[in-house]
């Protein structure tokens, strides 16, 4: 079941400003340590007003002193949570583990008078 875009992009916004508080940064510190000219950025993405910019993920990850599989791992499986248990990141190497997902067998297309 896929979720929301937008609950996704909040879930997000909640961890990097949690992040943020817990090592004492204001937002107006943070958009400087991006190099974004002004803090609107940052409380776009702590409210889930816009997505997480992905090609911006190590910028962030220096940025609220995180190591970068750790911020990369809370990323993707707040996008895919039916792959927690399954996908892990390991250190800066970025080496993904996937355990092989059980696919469950497709239900048989039954016809219909129209059909024929």
């Amino acid at each position: 079941m896929e979720k929301d875009p937008m609950k996704i992009s909040k879930e997000i916004g909640h961890f990097v400003r949690e992040r943020r508080e817990e090592i004492g940064v204001s937002r107006i510190e943070l958009a400087k340590a991006l190099h974004y000219k002004l803090p609107n950025m940052i409380t776009m993405v702590e409210t889930g007003a816009t997505t997480f910019p992905l090609k911006r993920l190590p910028e962030y990850a220096k940025a609220l002193d995180l190591p970068l599989h750790e911020l990369a791992e809370e990323v993707f499986l707040k996008t895919f949570p039916y792959l927690k248990g399954h996908v892990r990141f390991h250190d800066e190497k970025h080496v993904v583990t996937v355990r092989k997902i059980e696919r469950q067998p497709l239900s048989p297309i039954k016809k219909t008078a129209s059909d024929e």
